[in-house]
């Protein structure tokens, strides 16, 4: 088949295949998984893994964050020319706060829940059926074992309890919102 009849995704994995032949130490990927589909992105993950996984380093540039976030444990963020952080991806979303959501088995319980967890000293806010709670440098787990034992001692029944981490992008983001730009 001609080259130029195949579809964006195939094309892309010939051009990694091509770029795999020498056997290179160093792999650069501009946006690998372009134009491929779900099971295509998967298989470029894995792929990605498999070979970062020994002696060849892999230097993937992309602007979908999600993707780099499942495939680099290491981040160089530039915005505009600057350098805004270069570090493991853990470095750089620890500094990323994470919340705990709480939600109560009765929406009746929202009101009572949030004046629970303002009386802890923290600043809940409250979110239709839930209650969202920064842990402003608590560890998440810590602060979900806290705030399930205060609503447990005053007859709240919790129905959710999760701690979220801001994904890379929503860190991106809000880092650039206090950037200079």
């Amino acid at each position: 088949d001609r080259y130029g009849e195949y579809s964006p995704g195939m094309k892309q994995r010939l051009g990694i295949a091509a770029a795999l032949l020498g056997d290179p130490e160093l792999l650069v990927l501009d946006e690998p998984t372009n134009g491929l589909d779900p099971v295509g992105i998967n298989e470029m993950r894995q792929l990605i893994g498999a070979i970062s996984g020994g002696d060849r380093t892999v230097l993937v540039s992309s602007h979908i964050l999600s993707e780099l976030e499942a495939v680099c444990d290491w981040l160089v963020v530039i915005d505009a020319g600057a350098l805004l952080y270069a570090g493991p991806t853990e470095g750089f979303l620890g500094s990323a706060s994470s919340v705990v959501t709480i939600v109560p088995e009765l929406d009746a319980d929202v009101a009572r829940l949030a004046e629970i967890v303002s009386r802890l000293g923290h600043s809940p806010r409250r979110d239709g059926g839930s209650v969202t709670v920064p842990a402003n440098g608590t560890e998440p787990r810590a602060l979900a074992a806290e705030l399930n034992r205060a609503a447990m001692q005053e007859g709240i029944v919790l129905a959710g309890l999760h701690s979220n981490r801001p994904s890379l992008e929503a860190h991106y983001l809000s880092v650039l919102e206090g950037a200079d730009r």
